[in-house]
């Protein structure tokens, strides 16, 4: 974004207003959890409603939590809408990355979960991608080093300020990347799905041990396979690179 015109170097088509400078405690209100009682296993047993904690970050948007809790371990939580966005606040990957993500279900949280819901001026898309986009910066300005877990300075962290265009473009720039993100995690599960396919085919294609023939073939081949010794499949050369350099005495 250019210091002077207060605007990025590439806007949609249709967008001429400047970008104003606000600040983020003023575009969402904020809020957390804690975890229930492990002891209490009925918090636990039968769970059904998310509760997101730092392992659960990984992906900028949550489906599913690695732990669910019962309506008995969420009494004491608070259940955030869908589209909420949580922000790792305490983790030993802090070192590194701020890890963010955007809520697709209603989910709980830990105590080192911080929850960001976005007020009708702020389009939650587009803050998703403003943290993506500065999360370096973010991480440099409030990260907590030193301590014995890492952890960002979240009370200074909510006065920071951020440029932010109108609603409108923020729409489209959040609606934008979306899009981005979906086609990314669609390629991603085919890419997923083509390794363990790839996986399954080279069992399946060698013989093993004792047999000569593979579990699968193309069709039109019959023949056995032979047994060669390695050694006399390939021709095997010396490099010449130290002959080359006048090296080798």
């Amino acid at each position: 974004m250019t210091e002077q015109a207060k605007v990025p170097a590439i806007r949609f088509a249709g967008f001429t207003d400047p970008w104003e400078q606000r600040k983020l405690e003023n575009l969402a209100s904020f809020g957390g959890g804690h975890t229930p009682s492990m002891a209490d296993a009925s918090n636990y047993v039968d769970g059904k409603i998310l509760w997101v904690t730092s392992q659960d970050v990984k992906q900028h948007y949550i489906e599913n939590t690695t732990t669910m809790i019962s309506e008995k371990g969420a009494a004491t939580l608070t259940l955030y809408p869908s589209d909420s966005i949580v922000i790792v606040a305490r983790s030993g990957i802090l070192r590194h990355t701020i890890p963010v993500a955007k809520l697709r279900k209603p989910a709980t949280v830990n105590q080192d979960i911080k929850v960001i819901q976005t007020v009708d001026s702020c389009d939650s898309s587009w803050l998703l991608q403003y943290f993506i986009a500065s999360n370096k910066t973010l991480l440099r300005e409030y990260g907590k080093t030193g301590t014995t877990v890492e952890s960002i300075d979240f009370a200074k962290m909510k006065s920071t300020a951020l440029m932010v265009p109108y609603i409108e473009e923020q729409q489209a720039i959040g609606s934008f990347f979306s899009r981005l993100d979906n086609l990314i995690t669609l390629h991603q599960r085919k890419y997923d799905k083509l390794v363990i396919f790839k996986k399954s085919m080279l069992e399946k294609m060698f013989p093993k041990d004792g047999e000569s023939v593979p579990e699968i073939r193309f069709a039109g081949f019959t023949d056995p396979w032979e047994q060669r010794k390695f050694g006399d499949c390939f021709e095997f050369l010396k490099s010449n690179t130290l002959s080359r350099a006048g090296l080798n005495g």
